[in-house]
């Protein structure tokens, strides 16, 4: 052992050695001792009750800052959202309008073909028309009157 080790732990026996003494004359229950101890343990108690204290303290801090980081986050999402939702509308509207122009000149030319299919079926429907009605009048005044084909299975099998 080293000499400084040795004379701490010399003082240290010594203090033991006068409390054991102070013990013996006064007593456990003498005054004096009684309020030194009590004295120790309440400086302990209100150290551990201050050092609570300061740790609720830190930990609703803590709260404090973590809801107003939320509030943040949630004022800076609102914001975004809303400029994006604004810069989606404009490119809406600038699309529809580079657009609406095509769709009024492709309904123009749209209702172009449509006049010229008309003209087309109209044309072919002058043509063809006296045909077409000769033709419809053979077939209803030339009447060839002849049996069903039902009609004459029926009579080879009734022989």
């Amino acid at each position: 052992m080293s000499l400084t080790t040795s004379i701490h732990n010399n003082n240290r026996f010594a203090g033991q050695e006068k409390l054991k003494n102070h013990l013996q004359r006064n007593g456990p229950g003498n005054n004096a001792y009684t309020h030194i101890m009590s004295a120790q343990q309440s400086q302990g108690i209100q150290a551990l009750l201050d050092a609570e204290k300061e740790a609720a303290r830190i930990v609703e801090k803590a709260r404090e800052y973590r809801s107003q980081k939320l509030k943040d986050a949630r004022g800076e999402a609102a914001k975004e959202i809303e400029t994006l939702k604004s810069k989606r509308e404009d490119e809406f509207k600038e699309f529809e309008q580079q657009h609406s122009g095509n769709t009024d000149s492709q309904q123009k030319v749209l209702e172009e073909e449509t006049k010229q299919k008309i003209e087309v079926i109209k044309s072919e429907f002058n043509k063809n028309k006296a045909q077409v009605v000769s033709d419809l009048l053979s077939k209803v005044t030339d009447v060839q009157p002849e049996l069903h084909r039902n009609y004459k299975l029926g009579i080879h099998q009734l022989k």
